[in-house]
C-alpha cells in the first residue's frame, strides 16, 4: 500500500505478505480513525484499523470478515460480505463498544442485521436530522471466485441492488431503494472472453442525494443518478427510478 501527500510522489505505507489485497482503506468520520479491508480467502480476510503504520485486524478468519467498503455510524461500523459462494451473504454490525471490549482479549463478534443473496461491494452513511441511515449496494458477480473452497457453487445474481436501513428502526428494516439488471457479458457464451460483474457505485452528497453509478447494467450503465436527500426524510420504504 502506498501513501502520498500531494498525489504526484508515492512512498510505501503498509506492506503485508499473509494476504492477497486490500479491497479499500476509510477514513473513520468519528474516530479519525484510518481503516482498511483485505481478503480474500478465510484466512486473508480481515477488517482493522492502522496504527503505527501497521495494519491491526480487528477481526479476522472468515468470509464474515471478507469485506469491501464499510459504512460509520456513531456507535457501529457496518459492511456487508463480499462472499460470492456462500448461500446467506450477512449484513453486518459492529457495535464500537464491542470493539473496546475485546482490543486485547481477541476478535469482537459481529451482529447480523439482514442477510441478502448476493456479495456485498459498497457502502455509505447518510445523515439527515436526527437520523442516521446506512445504505449498501450489492454486486452480480460472475464466474467461479478463483479463492473459493472446494466445491463451493457460484451464487449468479441476476440484479444489483441498493439498501437503506436507519437508526430509527435499529437497522432492522432495510428498504430497496434501487434494483438493476446485470447486462448478459459475452463471456459467458465465448470462453476465451473475460466475464463482466455488474455493480452499482454510491456516495452520499448533503444538497444532491444519493448518487448512483450502475455499471455493467440492462439500462443507466454508466449514468449518474441521483435520490433526492428529501427521501431520507419520509415513510416511503422504496423508490422506484
Amino acid at each position: 500500500m502506498l501513501v502520498s501527500e500531494d498525489g504526484a510522489t508515492w512512498s510505501p505505507f503498509v506492506s503485508r505478505t499473509d494476504v492477497r489485497h486490500f479491497h479499500g482503506v476509510f477514513r473513520d468520520p468519528y474516530s479519525g480513525d484510518l481503516w482498511g479491508t483485505t481478503g480474500d480467502t478465510d484466512g486473508e480476510s480481515a477488517i482493522g484499523r492502522f496504527e503505527s503504520e501497521e495494519f491491526r485486524p480487528v477481526g479476522r478468519g472468515s468470509q464474515r470478515w471478507r469485506a469491501v467498503e464499510l459504512a460509520f455510524t456513531p456507535d457501529a461500523v457496518f459492511w456487508g460480505m463480499d462472499c460470492p459462494y456462500t448461500d446467506r451473504v450477512e449484513i453486518l454490525r459492529l457495535d464500537r463498544d464491542a470493539i473496546r471490549a475485546t482490543e486485547s482479549d481477541g476478535t469482537p463478534e459481529p451482529d447480523v442485521v439482514a442477510t441478502v443473496d448476493a456479495p456485498v461491494f459498497y457502502a455509505e452513511t447518510v445523515e439527515r436530522g436526527k437520523e442516521t441511515w446506512v445504505v449498501l449496494s450489492t454486486a452480480a458477480t460472475t464466474g467461479l471466485d478463483s479463492t473459493a473452497p472446494p466445491g463451493a457453487r457460484r451464487q449468479n445474481p441476476k440484479t444489483v441492488e441498493v439498501l437503506a436501513a436507519s437508526d430509527r428502526t435499529g437497522y432492522g428494516r432495510w428498504h430497496r431503494i434501487a434494483q438493476f439488471e446485470r447486462s448478459t457479458p459475452i463471456g459467458e457464451y465465448v470462453s476465451s472472453i473475460p466475464t463482466t460483474n455488474a455493480y452499482v457505485f454510491i456516495s452520499w452528497d448533503p444538497d444532491l442525494g444519493l448518487l448512483l453509478n450502475p455499471f455493467n447494467t440492462t439500462r443507466d450503465h454508466g449514468t449518474i443518478l441521483s435520490i433526492p436527500p428529501s427521501w431520507f426524510e419520509t415513510e416511503v420504504t422504496e423508490y422506484a427510478l
